[in-house]
């Protein structure tokens, strides 16, 4: 059932066979416990109890969540675009064959925090408790932004301290303060960035959706300013 492999530390790894795996409908009660989270403790202690939600759960609700369809949201795809399109669907999007069907759960990295109002969106679920009170506003307020009330829910996890400090004292972090940004003058490349970034915004250069309509991505490694591009950054002789 085991077979050997090698990771990329050079370290002798064993992996279970997925082949000899049998699944087997239960009955409802739980499994015995693991012989490997719980090493050292006296497993003749009292029997764990049937988590009861996760039972309706799949008796009950699990045909509806059948259909239930969820994409991603990050940096990384680039489809993001449609799939915005196709989780905000409004009335011209229903004529667009390529989008097929109103996508209801979009499951979203930091991308979707800063300036993106999707007006009828309800609810919002985070992942785990954000690093900072400027953060969760961020993430929160993106429900509710036509007026009617949104659902914010936030997973607190168990093995995490920072989770469960405001898992404690939920006040300090829904309620607390934001503070002004600020930006360190000593770090070289963040200076650099933020003034060329604004030299790209006074020049008008037109980003668009992607990098490459500004960097010739064919020339690698180089990358390479596109032509017109360059001739836009060219300071003038006055």
């Amino acid at each position: 059932m085991l077979w050997k492999s090698e990771s990329a530390s050079r370290c002798a790894c064993y992996r279970l066979d997925g082949r000899c795996l049998i699944w087997c409908r239960g009955n409802g009660a739980p499994p015995p416990p693991d012989p490997i989270s719980t090493r050292g403790e006296d497993r003749r202690a009292a029997p764990q109890r049937p988590n009861t939600f996760f039972q309706r759960l799949y008796r009950q609700a699990a045909g509806q969540l059948g259909g239930l369809e969820a994409r991603e949201h990050t940096a990384q795809v680039v489809a993001s675009g449609q799939r915005e399109r196709r989780f905000r669907w409004d009335a011209q999007d229903q004529q667009d064959a390529s989008l097929r069907r109103p996508l209801p759960l979009l499951v979203c990295s930091p991308t979707m925090e800063l300036g993106i109002d999707i007006a009828d969106l309800d609810l919002v679920h985070l992942r785990n408790v954000p690093p900072t009170p400027a953060n969760y506003a961020q993430g929160s307020g993106r429900a509710g932004r036509q007026g009617q009330p949104g659902l914010v829910i936030t997973y607190c996890g168990a093995l995490n301290n920072h989770d469960q400090h405001f898992f404690r004292n939920q006040e300090e972090m829904v309620s607390g303060s934001v503070r002004a940004p600020r930006l360190d003058l000593t770090n070289e490349a963040l200076v650099r960035a933020h003034l060329q970034a604004e030299w790209l915004a006074q020049v008008a250069v037109p980003m668009r959706q992607s990098l490459e309509t500004v960097v010739n991505t064919d020339n690698y490694p180089e990358l390479p300013l596109r032509e017109g591009i360059a001739q836009q950054l060219q300071l003038g002789t006055e």
